[in-house]
């Protein structure tokens, strides 16, 4: 992953956590522990996905039926595929 792969909004981090769009805005906008916007782009929120994965891979598991869907054993396959792929 190059440094500007580690920018993600919000689509982007639903998609990578298997939330919706409206349920990462929800907690961004509800929990004082989301991770903050590292800046915007037009009127995009955007985000560093290294803070971000953390974040969510030290969530409460409980929040699972919610839409949490990927555990941090997930997320850290999934990162090292794409590292994979790009290397």
């Amino acid at each position: 992953m190059t440094e500007s792969d580690n920018l993600v909004n919000y689509t982007e981090i639903a998609e990578l956590v298997g939330m919706s769009r409206q349920r990462v805005y929800f907690l961004r906008h509800n929990d004082p522990k989301f991770p903050d916007k590292v800046g915007k782009v037009r009127r995009m929120e955007i985000f560093d996905w290294p803070v971000v994965r953390e974040y969510f891979a030290k969530r409460d598991r409980s929040h699972r039926s919610k839409g949490w869907k990927l555990t941090l054993a997930e997320l850290e396959n999934q990162d090292a595929e794409e590292g994979a792929a790009s290397g």
